[in-house]
């Protein structure tokens, strides 16, 4: 890809600092590590995750996608559109914050730390990457984040019943 592109970080991997999770809801995290994202065949790049402003597609070639020490990075060559020259001018302004992405996870850890609950992603397919005015994520860099609430409390039940499964064993291999 040569000429102009629109290029990000958009997944960054946890490394302890607020702007490397995401806050799902009152003390319960999210968040990415090192080699959780597998990236689909035929990822786009949007603006605010629009599918009619695309910015690149992996199969055309104009969306390269890989991973780095620091996560998830993408750089997109768009057409001359309307779009891209009102993205790039709002770039330029400061008015785009960061990036985002849509994924499905595929391996999810559950873990506390304190009273903190977090969601650990270890696996997840990426489907799409996007500039984006308000990222999910304060560590990305120039786009939203698919809403996953229902999928992701349903994970956090089976994981309270698994901890409580193996609570309940370990009184039972106690009592022995």
């Amino acid at each position: 890809m040569q000429g102009k592109y629109v290029e990000g970080l958009a997944s960054p991997y946890y490394d302890g600092s607020s702007g490397s999770e995401y806050r799902l809801w009152d003390n319960t995290y999210e968040r990415f590590h090192k080699g959780s994202h597998v990236i689909a065949e035929d990822v786009i790049g949007t603006i605010d995750h629009d599918r009619s402003r695309i910015l690149g597609r992996v199969q055309a070639d104009t969306l390269e996608l890989w991973t780095g020490k620091d996560g998830l990075h993408y750089r997109a060559a768009p057409a001359n559109t309307s779009y891209y020259q009102d993205l790039k001018a709002n770039i330029e302004a400061g008015n785009y914050a960061g990036s985002s992405f849509t994924f499905e996870p595929t391996q999810v850890e559950w873990t506390f730390e304190g009273d903190k609950e977090i969601r650990n992603i270890m696996k997840a397919n990426i489907y799409e990457v996007a500039a984006v005015v308000d990222p999910a994520y304060r560590n990305t860099s120039v786009g939203v984040r698919s809403d996953e609430r229902r999928a992701i409390e349903q994970e956090r039940e089976d994981y309270r019943a698994k901890l409580e499964t193996e609570k309940r064993l370990q009184k039972l291999d106690n009592m022995k």
